[in-house]
């Protein structure tokens, strides 16, 4: 299940949130697990197109009920895709980069990751994603990178080149294919589990 831009519980103790701003309020005191995740690059109608994959940086944090963290989410946007972010009380701030558009003759280049426990780069166009969990890559230099995963939470797929209009996974890359020469990177999100 997806939430609103303003988070809803999966679970007694599972939070995510898909692009936008907006900001969590811990609802009780303890270790919380964040996972920041950077949205994907698109394809674009060159040679070669592949879209990168955005970062993954996981932390773990004790959190005050009533704390605020303050969030942003980045879309796979054109041009304008921005990174996903977590910015913590004491001003701590943990980022998922974005993944990169190809350019200059090179696919989209993996989104960088900083500020967690565990940072996991995004993966350049056409490989598959970091981590014991990460996505598969739509294998060629037309495709898009896997995203980053750990934790049973999987990074999402580059979509194959074929057929037309499937949707990048989440922080996956996007794939060239005929139909549709410009192809959305998928969005960021950030997850936020109770650890006790």
């Amino acid at each position: 299940m997806n939430a609103s831009r303003s988070g809803q519980a999966l679970s007694v103790a599972v939070f995510r949130f898909g692009p936008g701003a907006a900001t969590w309020v811990c609802p009780a005191t303890g270790r919380w697990k964040f996972y920041v995740r950077g949205p994907g690059g698109w394809a674009l109608n060159t040679v070669p197109s592949g879209g990168g994959s955005g970062g993954l940086a996981v932390v773990t944090r004790h959190v005050l009920a009533g704390e605020a963290v303050v969030l942003a989410i980045g879309r796979g946007a054109l041009n304008t895709a921005t990174d996903t972010t977590a910015t913590f009380a004491d001003g701590r701030v943990v980022r998922g980069g974005k993944g990169g558009q190809p350019a200059g003759g090179l696919v989209g280049q993996g989104g960088v990751a900083e500020g967690g426990d565990l940072n996991l780069a995004g993966s350049a166009g056409g490989q598959p994603g970091l981590g014991a969990d990460g996505g598969a890559a739509s294998p060629s230099v037309n495709g898009g990178a896997g995203a980053p995963g750990l934790d049973g939470l999987k990074g999402g797929d580059g979509p194959p080149t074929n057929p037309a209009d499937t949707v990048a996974g989440v922080g996956a890359g996007g794939s060239l294919n005929n139909n549709n020469p410009c192809q959305a990177g998928g969005n960021g999100e950030i997850i936020i589990v109770r650890l006790d």
